[in-house]
């Protein structure tokens, strides 16, 4: 299909439109965007799915969710992601089969979910650091009552820093390396940086609430899937304050021009 859409001077387009879905970005890193929005939401939310994620990585966060919930006490992952096929005839209280939940897609008694974007290749590239994204995270988990936040970073040094600063305001801090045994921290090592962060995507898409930073692709993947479950659907708010965008599961900090909507999720 695109052999036959002229581009040219896309770079300079702002948005897309149904009569032109392609624009073309050079400085803000993406070279191609198809316009999501354009579609019936069925598509557009389907489409994706035809990408698998990589089996090691979901097994591996599959592993770390079951070892955050003995640590929590409490369990973050919905029956209605355990038992996906159950009915209420079969189950008249899903929430009695293993946990306490009830049948909604995310617990909201969970824990917060946190990417912090200060890695050094976005330090070199001037973009706002920790003091701009942590305090907020921190911030919220205490609005929310969440007691236990999921942190995903590439950076040791903000780790550390994140950790004491969060336990100061009495939350406890997990990493992917926290909830894995020996064995599966040596799988993860052996896995491309990419890789490794897709074992946080799947955690984080199961967070009560997620939070991330407006200049990472990973944060707006997460944020816009995210916002297809029912307890966002017709929420969301765009360039709100302080905020680039916030529906009621998730968060995106700070201002930047992006185009969510050639984000395919």
């Amino acid at each position: 299909m695109l052999k036959h859409l002229d581009i040219s001077g896309g770079g300079n387009r702002s948005t897309t439109t149904t009569s032109s879905p392609v624009r073309r970005v050079w400085q803000n890193l993406a070279m191609c965007q198809w316009n999501r929005l354009a579609h019936a939401p069925k598509f557009a939310n389907s489409f994706p799915r035809l990408f698998r994620q990589l089996p090691a990585a979901r097994r591996l966060a599959a592993s770390a969710l079951y070892n955050l919930d003995r640590k929590m006490n409490h369990s973050s992952v919905s029956d209605t992601i355990l038992f996906p096929t159950a009915e209420e005839e079969e189950f008249p209280s899903k929430a009695s089969i293993v946990n306490s939940l009830g049948p909604d897609w995310l617990a909201s008694n969970g824990f917060l979910g946190a990417h912090l974007r200060v890695a050094a290749d976005a330090a070199a590239a001037g973009w706002p650091g920790y003091e701009a994204q942590a305090p907020l995270y921190i911030l919220e988990a205490k609005e929310r009552n969440l007691s236990s936040v999921y942190l995903a970073t590439g950076s040791s040094e903000h780790r550390d820093r994140f950790r004491k600063e969060a336990a100061l305001e009495g939350l406890v801090t997990f990493l992917k390396e926290d909830l894995l045994d020996e064995e599966e921290r040596e799988e993860l090592a052996n896995m491309s940086w990419d890789q490794q962060a897709l074992v946080d995507f799947e955690v984080l898409m199961h967070s009560a609430m997620f939070y991330g930073f407006v200049r990472s692709s990973f944060t707006w993947a997460l944020a816009l899937r995210r916002g297809t479950l029912p307890e966002a659907v017709g929420t969301a708010v765009y360039s709100g304050g302080e905020h680039e965008y916030r529906d009621g599961l998730s968060a995106i900090v700070g201002r930047h021009e992006m185009n969510p909507e050639g984000i395919w999720t």
